[in-house]
């Protein structure tokens, strides 16, 4: 087992990783969805592998079922409701509601 530093410095480098990862895929250009959802794949075996929630922005910025990153109009159309936004994932049909509060 896995002394509690060697884990906590072990989840500060998956941390890092996953920050560089979202701002690689955020400056790719051209943009190329294939990267992006690679390196989507990533963040996401380091996040459940070290334990590490991701930031609410970044949560939101892909579909949980196919982890396609979303590019609004492209791969994820926004619908605005009410009290509620609705994110509709065009390479799996995955829907994804967030209920805002007032």
């Amino acid at each position: 087992m896995k002394a509690e530093g060697e884990k906590k410095r072990l989840q500060r480098q998956a941390t890092t990783r996953i920050e560089t990862l979202f701002a690689q895929i955020r400056t790719l250009k051209p943009f190329n969805q294939e990267v992006a959802d690679r390196y989507l794949r990533l963040v996401w075996q380091l996040s459940t592998k070290h334990k590490i929630r991701l930031a609410s922005a970044n949560k939101r910025s892909f579909c949980r079922k196919c982890k396609s990153y979303w590019r609004p109009g492209k791969t994820v159309r926004v619908r605005v409701q009410k009290s509620r936004i609705i994110y509709t994932c065009l390479v799996c049909g995955a829907i994804r509601r967030i209920h805002l509060h007032s």
